[in-house]
């Protein structure tokens, strides 16, 4: 896969249309190997990084970030596809889906 095709593919597992719309998700941006989104919503992060590894499986990185601080609030290695929604929930308390 490219580049994009990767981001564009974790957009969809993650819930896409829907998932942009529950979390206020924006400025969504491909990695070489992954995805990169603000959203809104959690007091506790709002920055997410996804990335594909060698395992075809996903590390996930909760940042929150400010105009002064960036901090690694969670992480989160080998998630499978199925199971990226359920994990974002739970570390963030914010709804992917209605």
């Amino acid at each position: 896969m490219t580049d994009k095709r990767i981001a564009i593919e974790i957009f969809k597992q993650l819930g896409g249309g829907h998932f942009k719309a529950m979390v206020g998700a924006n400025q969504l941006v491909a990695l070489p190997d992954g995805l990169t989104l603000k959203f809104k919503g959690s007091r506790k992060a709002n920055h997410l990084v996804i990335k594909l590894n060698g395992l075809d499986l996903y590390d996930i990185e909760l940042w929150k970030c400010t105009p002064k601080t960036f901090k690694k609030v969670d992480t989160g290695s080998n998630i499978y596809f199925d199971g990226l929604q359920d994990w974002f929930t739970n570390a963030t308390g914010l709804n992917t889906h209605l």
